[in-house]
């Protein structure tokens, strides 16, 4: 009776064995397939145009022997056997230059108005210098200086000239607009203080009348950048300012120049 039971349990045992070598999985793996996907694939239900790979240990073996097998993608592995990835080569980002202040040096011509003087409208080349940094968000400040070189007026019917010449010292802030790279306009005000020097004389060249005053000035301005580099720009500059005095005069001033950012 032993003998007997023993030779069943050794048939089923080898039965069980060369089922297993049929499908070419062992009977002890790990990360196999369902159970059920010998039976499916003998009946002929999987048909994947795809194989995919899967790693397993067969620990009937001493010592136990890894195995690596290709099947099909029913099951939602990955494409055939990885190949390693290139590595790709690493640039190193350029890093963003931050702007912090810069200069700029005008050159300009204006006019003074508001005169109730027979000599007419002043008119002067101009110099002008700033320094300024830049604040967040496109906004920025600067100080200024401007100089209007003297302009004479004559009245031949009066026998006497006129000389008239100007310092502007001013605070001012501006808005850009980042229109594109290159091109940038801007908005600006500004509030400082205006030294004014009148002198009349007579044709003879006798002193008559001599003016010097500072008074309180508030200026409104245009314009626009064209950076040729990243760092230096072409500057048009349209301004007008508002001299707070008893002849309530004001200037109009255009002035370019070059722009340089550090």
């Amino acid at each position: 009776m032993k003998k007997s039971l023993l030779m069943a349990v050794l048939c089923v045992y080898a039965f069980s064995a060369s089922a297993g070598s049929e499908e070419g999985i062992p009977t002890s793996y790990y990360g196999g397939y369902p159970s059920e996907y010998a039976a499916n694939n003998q009946a002929g239900a999987l048909q994947p145009s795809k194989s995919g790979y899967k790693v397993y240990v067969d620990s009937s073996q001493r010592p136990e022997r890894v195995y690596t097998r290709t099947y099909p993608l029913a099951y939602g592995y990955a494409d055939a056997t990885p190949q390693p990835a290139p590595i790709p080569m690493y640039k190193p980002s350029k890093p963003e230059v931050v702007k912090k202040y810069y200069g700029v040096l005008r050159l300009g011509y204006g006019s003074t108005h508001g005169w109730s003087s027979p000599f007419g409208t002043p008119r002067s080349v101009m110099i002008n210098g700033a320094v300024g940094m830049y604040l967040p968000k496109q906004f920025r400040a600067d100080i200024d200086l401007t100089y209007h070189t003297k302009d004479t007026l004559y009245k031949p019917q009066m026998g006497r000239s006129l000389d008239y010449s100007q310092y502007d010292l001013s605070v001012n802030g501006y808005y850009d607009f980042n229109m594109s790279q290159n091109f940038k306009p801007f908005v600006g005000l500004g509030l400082g203080f205006t030294n004014s020097k009148v002198s009349g004389r007579m044709h003879n060249g006798v002193l008559k009348v001599s003016d010097d005053e500072t008074n309180l000035a508030f200026s409104a301005s245009g314009g626009v950048n064209y950076y040729l580099t990243t760092n230096i720009a072409l500057e048009a500059l349209l301004r007008a300012r508002y001299i707070f005095c008893d002849d309530d005069l004001y200037n109009i001033e255009g002035l370019l120049g070059v722009r340089y950012d550090f």
